[in-house]
């Protein structure tokens, strides 16, 4: 999808397909370019809003014929609430609930004007990013395996006016933002037969050499050289081999940060089986590495800060007669020790592989994202991913730039209340929770994998819940939600 930057007179902007405008619920005037639209109009807006056909309430829609006054045929209003309680978060919500709407009228094209919130603390720049990003996350679309799909939308416009050069920053960071969030669904959402873990190694090796930032496959026979023994246990009893997938992009100055993913292209539960219900969608179980390849793929287009190495680990975690199993005693990469207590927490196991093929690699800092716990879900639904980290500079970081992408995360304590509950008496340390240990699953998880990151500064964002809807009408297109993308961009690129 490209973003572009458009007049800010509706009435001599690009021919779409439709046209986005947005309103307050408390009767608040429109102004700027929405004030324009309701003009050429003959009011109509206003006077929908006062019939009460448009309630103005955060997310709510509604759909107006413009009979040739407008470029557009169609007018969509959507509401942003009240105007003292509008944030960029909220106007996040409102865009990205009229992107999801629009997808009913079959859009090729799409413009949208900037909403103006009078008295708002936040630039029109950032404003422009949050709105952009939003309504294509709603404009999104998964067709690969639709025989006669909707049309793509192939171009979504901005109407705005002042700040010509923010302004146009600000489109290029959305564009490049939107192209990787949309990468990272794509990812998730293709089916698990067709991203076995040396399939998905060579796709995203495809799209370094499409995005430009390099790509370094590891296979089974490299993984077994350097004696990475927990990707190899978890990935053994599938007839496809495991792979780790190292990508770098170069910077201006100073040390990269390790960025890390979980990718288990398909999580059976191993020895410990999960149900049906409990398989039905761990197609998502790669939402981590998912994420990570978007960010990979949004920060190739975008001058970056900072240098980035980032390391997906892909296995699936299947049945056979040489299933690793609960009792088994592991040898990581790291050299420690792990005793197996449950087959179904394999995540973390190749997690503490690629922590420590990042210190390798001389990272200044680690954030893994992963599908990691049930725990997670849990304790906070599908809304925030929880964090667990040992560094506060590095979770201050992270904390910020999940602020600006609105992904809500919650950070989970990281002590030695917790850490004794990994003491195992064969082992360094046990993969989950001794017998008898009631609770504290989330927390558990991710200091099994900070225990591997010793003290390289690292955080750890379990994104169970978040990274995967099946119901929630504002993402447009149900599945992977690419959670997690935008916060590594925002990150690495400021």
């Amino acid at each position: 999808m490209r973003i572009q930057l458009e007049s800010a007179d509706p009435s001599h902007s690009t021919a779409t397909d439709l046209l986005i405008v947005s309103l307050c619920e408390d009767g608040t005037p429109l102004a700027g370019p929405a004030a324009r639209v309701d003009q050429a109009l003959g009011g109509a807006v206003s006077r929908a809003r006062t019939a009460g056909l448009i309630s103005g309430k955060l997310g709510d829609t509604y759909l107006l014929p413009t009979g040739g006054a407008l470029p557009q045929p169609v007018v969509l209003a959507v509401g942003l609430g009240p105007l003292a309680e509008i944030d960029l978060f909220r106007l996040r919500r409102a865009a990205q609930a009229a992107g999801a709407a629009a997808l009913a009228v079959k859009p090729g094209t799409v413009s949208v004007v900037l909403p103006v919130v009078v008295g708002s603390p936040w630039p029109a720049a950032a404003g422009a990013e949050a709105t952009l990003v939003a309504t294509a996350y709603g404009l999104y679309r998964y067709t690969a395996y639709q025989g006669e799909p909707s049309p793509e939308v192939r171009h979504l416009y901005l109407l705005a006016e002042g700040e010509g050069g923010q302004l146009t920053e600000a489109v290029r960071r959305a564009e490049a933002t939107a192209t990787g969030v949309a990468l990272a669904r794509d990812l998730v959402n293709t089916p698990p037969a067709d991203k076995r873990p040396l399939a998905l190694a060579q796709r995203i090796a495809a799209l370094g050499s499409e995005f430009g930032f390099e790509v370094e496959v590891w296979d089974r026979a490299a993984l077994e050289e350097m004696g990475a023994g927990g990707i190899l246990a978890v990935g053994r009893a599938s007839s496809a081999p495991p792979a780790a997938v190292v990508m770098r992009l170069g910077g201006e100055s100073g040390q990269a940060l390790g960025l890390l993913g979980k990718g288990i292209t398909f999580d059976s539960g191993g020895l410990q089986i999960k149900s049906g219900e409990g398989m039905r969608t761990m197609k998502s179980d790669m939402a981590g590495a998912a994420a990570v390849v978007g960010a990979m793929a949004g920060l190739a287009r975008l001058p970056r800060r900072t240098p980035v190495v980032a390391v997906a680990m892909c296995a699936e975690n299947m049945i056979s007669g040489d299933a690793f199993r609960p009792g088994d005693i592991l040898r990581m990469l790291s050299g420690k020790t792990v005793e197996m207590a449950n087959a179904d927490a394999e995540g973390r196991l190749v997690l503490a592989d690629g922590v420590e093929i990042l210190r390798r690699q001389g990272v200044r800092g680690v954030v893994d994202l992963a599908t990691l716990t049930g725990a997670q879900v849990v304790a906070l639904s599908d809304i925030r991913a929880a964090a667990v980290s040992n560094d506060q500079g590095l979770m201050a970081e992270v904390a910020l730039a999940a602020d600006g992408a609105g992904e809500r995360i919650w950070e989970m304590p990281h002590d030695d209340d917790y850490r004794h509950l990994l003491d195992s008496r064969l082992a360094d340390i046990r993969n989950v929770s001794a017998s008898g240990a009631s609770g504290g699953g989330l927390i558990t998880g991710g200091l099994f994998v900070g225990a591997f990151a010793q003290d390289l500064p690292w955080v750890h964002l379990d994104i169970a819940g978040p990274s995967f809807k099946e119901t929630e009408k504002a993402t447009g297109t149900p599945g992977g939600t690419g959670f997690g993308t935008e916060t590594l961009i925002r990150l690495v690129a400021g």
